[in-house]
């Protein structure tokens, strides 16, 4: 075998910090509002649907909710999880049962908004960006 092969060769250092290959959280793409606005567009359940005006829209029966559409969608079934996502993209809850009410999750609705999330305009789900 060739001694010249073996022998370590000298290159300059390269100190440029490595590029990894997930983007920053500032431009992070993410595929939460995507699938959230085709579950809100499915008209496969009555479960997550757009409000009469489009400007938001409503889980009903958050149990069934979480253990049936939740799963297809994202890797988890909690709906707090869903709804701390909801949060941290800007969406808020429009308050429909008072505080302090408490009943059954399956006979729980939960409606939110989010001014750049509104029925047939996909073009805006781009503006929504976590925070």
């Amino acid at each position: 075998m060739d001694d010249d092969l073996l022998k370590p060769t000298k290159r300059p250092l390269d100190h440029t910090p490595l590029q990894s290959n997930k983007k920053s959280k500032q431009g992070a793409s993410s595929s939460f509002v995507p699938k959230l606005f085709q579950m809100v567009n499915s008209n496969t359940n009555n479960l997550i649907t757009w409000n009469l005006a489009g400007n938001s829209f409503i889980v009903a029966n958050l149990g069934q909710f979480s253990r049936d559409i939740l799963p297809n969608h994202f890797k988890h079934s909690n709906f707090s999880s869903f709804v701390r996502q909801l949060n941290m993209y800007g969406f808020h809850k429009c308050n429909k049962t008072p505080r302090g009410q408490k009943s059954h999750p399956d006979h729980q609705v939960w409606e939110f908004s989010h001014p750049k999330f509104l029925k047939d305009r996909p073009e805006l789900l781009d503006d929504i960006k976590r925070k």
